[in-house]
């Protein structure tokens, strides 16, 4: 560095300051589509563990929605998901027109027929790959007796209304619900959904147990060993690669690695880690004390449970805390899955109780759990007791608008996925014949299984389905 004159240092200097700015800003960036790598691979986890819950006659269908999931969510994310979570005009701004409900600029990411902002494509991916995650919930709740057609047009309005509705409340700079909104009104501080427990899985989750709901329960639901995991293989790397995924999800939350993101993720991490240990002990113990013995698939849907409770106050509790939610988690999953049951509600992947309900526990543990060092770290500002749980001294506050938020959340998510299936029900497009079902939908709706005609698995070969009857009526 030249510093033969102040003002040659002064250059120096700030020239010295901007190229770290720089360097900060790229790394920043290089974290983010590095998190939206992983997030995008948990694509395949869930791929692999609804082709292993599913029976095998229907394993080309679920692995179809899997994989065509991410291409409507980027379309639809392109041209107005990212506006309705994000956007904001130019007339917007000068008017003063923006409002806490939905975004309302950046369609197919141009500003006023401008170019879209360079700084704000990795943020676009990176939410992409959230908004993906979010549909294909839904896929396995209602899998094994659904119209492609009307599965892909619920995902256009999930990725293209409902989904990101709930994006601008929490997580932009204008939303009720969000904790860095100051320049327009919102509910107390904000509600603290960090990584998106509420955001991302109870829109899933709850729109989920609509969409198993109107559909109505599989013919056979009642024989529960015939729809039992026909691979329980799949179904185990798909539960591990969700959780090697879920690093990217919780961890990249910090949006950036400069000022404290490298260290809240480095916590995020643990605490993750944590949750999901707590809530696969938590069901195994359960399982263990009701004498169900070492069952294997409650035990994998109880590692999720443990994700998703840990994903919204995965920066702001500490790691036994974090343990703690996780374990409380698995009974909330043991719990509410069996409530679902007794409705009479065939919840295939049982994703309503893993990601609707134990992501409303996520948000209610941070009223409890969030220590005020923590939140300082993670959010910045001081906030004093109205955003401390209140096992650290809260006043109860935040307590309050994690059960409001999340309620609001599940009322939005769930009646809307209700109105939708309930007109897709009602214009015939929904639920497939009896005759399909019975056979499986592999051949009807993609002309061929998912195995080939010589393959042998459990004594009986996978056969072609020929239509024994005629199509009857789909609500038959």
């Amino acid at each position: 560095m030249n510093c033969t004159t102040l003002d040659a240092c002064t250059s120096s200097y700030n020239e010295l300051k901007a190229r770290q700015e720089a360097m900060s800003g790229a790394y920043d960036m290089f974290w983010m589509v590095l998190a939206t790598i992983l997030v995008f691979f948990m694509q395949s986890g869930f791929a692999m563990l609804e082709a292993g819950t599913v029976r095998r006659m229907n394993v080309s269908n679920i692995l179809f929605k899997n994989a065509f999931d991410p291409v409507l969510a980027a379309l639809v994310w392109w041209s107005c998901g990212w506006g309705f979570a994000f956007g904001i005009d130019d007339e917007g701004k000068a008017s003063n027109t923006v409002n806490g409900f939905i975004g309302n600029g950046d369609f197919f990411l141009t500003s006023n027929g401008h170019a879209f902002d360079q700084k704000n494509y990795h943020s676009f991916i990176f939410q992409w790959a959230f908004c993906a995650t979010a549909a294909t919930i839904v896929s396995g709740a209602i899998a094994e007796r659904c119209y492609i057609v009307a599965y892909f047009t619920y995902s256009l309005a999930l990725c293209g209304l409902i989904y990101p509705c709930v994006v601008h409340w929490t997580w932009s700079e204008q939303g009720f619900l969000s904790t860095t909104n100051s320049d327009f009104k919102r509910i107390n501080h904000g509600m603290m959904d960090f990584a998106g427990s509420g955001v991302v899985h109870m829109v899933g989750g709850f729109s989920a147990l609509a969409g198993a709901f109107v559909v109505g329960p599989r013919k056979i639901f009642d024989s529960s060993t015939q729809f039992a995991p026909h691979d329980k293989t799949l179904v185990a790397l798909g539960t591990l690669i969700l959780w090697f995924g879920w690093y990217g999800f919780n961890c990249g939350s910090t949006l950036g690695l400069s000022g404290n993101g490298g260290l809240v993720a480095g916590k995020v991490g643990a605490t993750t880690t944590l949750g999901a240990a707590g809530g696969g002990l938590g069901v195994l113990l359960l399982n263990l004390a009701l004498g169900n013995g070492l069952l294997f698939d409650p035990v994998c849907n109880g590692i999720l449970a443990g994700l998703v409770s840990i994903t919204a106050g995965c920066a702001v509790v500490e790691p036994y805390g974090a343990v703690i939610i996780g374990i409380i988690g698995g009974a909330v999953y043991f719990g509410a899955t069996r409530l679902v049951k007794m409705a009479g509600i065939d919840d295939v992947l049982e994703a309503s109780a893993v990601h609707g309900f134990c992501g409303y526990w996520g948000l209610t543990a941070v009223g409890f759990f969030a220590t005020e060092a923590n939140i300082e770290y993670a959010y910045g500002g001081t906030y004093g007791h109205d955003m401390v749980g209140v096992f650290y001294g809260g006043n109860g506050k935040q307590l309050g608008t994690q059960l409001l938020g999340g309620l609001i959340i599940a009322v939005w998510s769930f009646t809307l996925s209700l109105l939708l299936f309930l007109a897709l029900k009602f214009g015939g497009v929904l639920r497939v014949p009896d005759w399909i079902e019975k056979y499986g939908l592999d051949d009807s709706e993609h002309g061929a299984s998912a195995f080939s005609k010589s393959f042998q698995w459990g004594g009986g070969e996978v056969k072609e389905m020929t239509q024994k009857e005629p199509i009857a009526d789909a609500e038959q």
